[in-house]
């Protein structure tokens, strides 16, 4: 039965029957195999063949393997800022007199409340009294 095609039920057959007699284990071959600690995932996309090879060209370029080079492509896209957000601020000179003049309100110093007076202490008994 090993060497000829069968179908998906004579195999599904074959198999319940060794389950039936037990033989289940039988013909295996043991193996020593350790499993890792931090278990990987295998993520499957597709590219396009013209997208394969930008991102294959741009992975040899910078030294990586095509995987490594999509992982840490993908982290990066991941944690960075979204799309279009900028850490430069362009502002005519008239906005920036108003941003100006709106941070000399917040940061300007503030007068402290006044303090009560504190009274004088008396030093003799003849005061005290």
């Amino acid at each position: 039965m090993m060497n000829k095609f069968v179908s998906d039920d004579e195999m599904r057959e074959y198999e319940e029957e060794k389950r039936r007699k037990g033989q289940e284990m039988k013909d295996l071959v043991p193996v020593n195999a350790t499993v890792a600690k931090d278990v990987g995932w295998v993520f499957s996309t597709r590219f396009a063949n013209a997208e394969l090879t930008i991102i294959e060209d741009a992975a040899k370029r910078k030294g990586m393997k095509t995987g490594a080079f999509i992982r840490e492509a993908a982290l990066r896209a991941a944690v960075e800022p979204a799309s279009g957000a900028s850490s430069t601020v362009n502002l005519t000179p008239s906005e920036q007199e108003t941003l100006f003049q709106a941070l000399r309100q917040v940061i300007a110093p503030k007068a402290e409340p006044a303090r009560p007076r504190r009274t004088r202490r008396s030093n003799t008994a003849a005061e005290r009294a």
